[in-house]
């Protein structure tokens, strides 16, 4: 420091901020003088972070952003289609909409028309513009085979899930299921079934399969499939 004289090297955003100067004289009538400086360090802009979806489709609302955080002043953007630079007026037969100030290039329904190469432009008064990578943006038609097919799909999925859920609801699934055939002997007196009255059918083939017998005499008897 000589005199009142404060010299700063290598300016950062940090060294913004008011400073004060102070001044003391002993013999005269004012003992005590102060001023104060306001310094505002500026930046020159930076490359944006540009966010550009690679694709969308038709009718659809996109929107393009460009960001630089770090301007000072804060920087003015510009957008660029196929390095042709895209007008802020709103005409009517403009699809879109640009707000320089924020950086954010809207379109309200695109279309083919807009497929394109877009890249972003930063720039204020301190120092040279910077602009983010190129990206290309494709606009698609909605493709009315691939929803179709999907639905297919979905549908058999959940017929194949009701047909299954249809079987084991049904007791297709459980354990010792195998359709086996069974006879009851009709006779007087039983009211219900029991194991001492429910034989396989496949019993009867066997020669050496003797029936129960029973109290009563039986006219004749009956088979059932269970």
């Amino acid at each position: 420091m000589e005199g009142a004289t404060v010299t700063l090297h290598r300016v950062t955003q940090k060294d913004t901020g008011e400073y004060r100067c102070e001044v003391s004289a002993n013999q005269d009538r004012d003992k005590l003088g102060e001023t104060n400086v306001t310094l505002k360090v500026l930046v020159p802009p930076h490359t944006p972070l540009c966010e550009i979806p690679s694709s969308a489709v038709t009718g659809s609302t996109v929107e393009l952003r460009c960001r630089d955080k770090q301007s000072v002043p804060p920087a003015i953007y510009t957008w660029f289609k196929d390095n042709k630079k895209l007008s802020v007026t709103h005409w009517a037969n403009i699809s879109y909409t640009l707000d320089t100030n924020t950086g954010i290039l809207r379109f309200n329904s695109v279309s083919r028309a807009d497929t394109g190469q877009y890249h972003c432009l930063a720039s204020n008064e301190v120092g040279a513009p910077k602009s983010c990578d190129g990206k290309h943006m494709k606009i698609d038609d909605v493709n009315i085979s691939a929803i179709i097919a999907v639905v297919v799909v979905i549908f058999i999925i959940l017929a194949c899930c009701l047909g299954v859920y249809y079987a084991y609801r049904r007791g297709y699934f459980r354990k010792g299921h195998n359709g086996r055939s069974f006879w009851i002997p009709e006779c007087h007196g039983i009211a219900h079934i029991s194991s001492q009255n429910l034989h396989r059918a496949d019993d009867i083939n066997n020669t050496n399969y003797n029936p129960p017998q029973y109290a009563e005499d039986f006219k004749h008897t009956k088979s059932f499939m269970l």
